[in-house]
């Protein structure tokens, strides 16, 4: 009896596995069918890199940031000696 209930653990253990795989195989067949479907814009995504550029060309010209980076000049110098 005793190697009978063995081998039914390990083909109920092969079984589950075998389970497994095969959901895993439908959800990424799911996945690829999602994302193939979905359009591509490339035109919208580098206008929205533009866009992006431009906002921080505006934050590094700004006032503010100029004044935060002139303050903070000499911690970054006496940061980097600390460290060589």
């Amino acid at each position: 009896m005793t190697e009978a209930s063995e081998y039914d653990q390990s083909d109920l253990t092969r079984d589950l596995r075998q389970l497994a795989l095969v959901d895993r195989i439908i959800g990424l067949e799911a996945e690829v069918a999602r994302l193939s479907s979905r359009p591509v814009e490339p035109i919208a995504e580098i206008a929205e890199i533009e866009r992006l550029h431009n906002e921080l060309g505006a934050v590094y010209g700004s006032r503010a940031w100029r004044v935060g980076n002139s303050v903070l000049r000499p911690v970054r110098v006496i940061r980097r000696l600390g460290r060589s």
